[in-house]
């Protein structure tokens, strides 16, 4: 009896009409058994009759993988909080095959970074691991919050596609201010008729976005909208008064 799957040859001598003999023989399943969905073994007999003649018999058993496909993708941000435009956040995403066939062509995606990385084959239990760095907008400081989702996907051994996706939410430490200087020009007057120059200076002191920025000033009948500051910046008017 020859098993070449197993490497069994077994010589069992003599066999009478009718009588049988029997050999076991053990196969370690390999991961591209799991991949390939079955085991099917071929197994031959042979025997020498009294007339010197081979006779030979082949017999087949198949045993079905229970194949179980699946990935994952988890994701972490560093820092957790941010307050002005250009601050960076890294993400750390790790993709994991949590089946027992082996994924290929797992790539991580993330939109926001642009980021795009095949890390090639992930064997059952392999992880792979990827960091993508954003730069923080003043809209995302505006907005409150960055929300980032990616998305990592993989091919099982049957073509089909599996996918996980991961979200990570970082938020603003937003700080509201405004500010206002006022200086004339000049200092003192004598008589009536004499003009105060007044220059005001509005400031965004937080670190938003301030809109619909007004200066007002009921002595002198002004009243200027300014329009939209970002942090840091200022606007200036003037006005007089005699």
């Amino acid at each position: 009896i020859t098993d070449p799957l197993t490497g069994q040859n077994d010589n069992v001598g003599d066999l009478q009409p009718g009588q049988t003999a029997t050999v076991t023989t053990n196969y370690a399943v390999t991961q591209a058994d799991v991949n390939n969905g079955q085991v099917v073994n071929t197994a031959t007999a042979t025997g020498t009759d009294s007339n010197q003649s081979t006779q030979t018999a082949t017999a087949s058993a198949t045993v079905t993988a229970a194949q179980n496909s699946g990935i994952s993708l988890t994701k972490t941000a560093n820092p957790t909080t941010y307050d002005q435009a250009g601050d960076v956040i890294t993400y750390t995403l790790i993709v994991e095959n949590i089946g027992n066939v082996t994924l290929t062509n797992t790539t991580i995606t993330d939109p926001l970074t642009s980021q795009n990385d095949n890390v090639g084959d992930l064997q059952p239990g392999q992880t792979a691991t990827i960091t993508t760095n954003y730069a923080v907008t003043q809209a995302d400081v505006n907005n409150g919050q960055v929300v980032n989702t990616a998305i990592a996907t993989g091919t099982d051994p049957n073509q089909s596609t599996q996918s996980a996706i991961a979200s990570a939410t970082v938020t603003a430490v937003q700080n509201s201010g405004i500010s206002l200087t006022k200086t004339a020009n000049p200092t003192t007057y004598d008589q009536a008729g004499d003009v105060i120059t007044y220059t005001l200076i509005v400031e965004n002191t937080g670190n938003v976005t301030l809109t619909n920025t007004t200066i007002t000033d009921p002595l002198t009948g002004q009243n200027d909208n300014v329009g939209d500051l970002q942090p840091g910046q200022t606007a200036t008017v003037t006005t007089n008064y005699a």
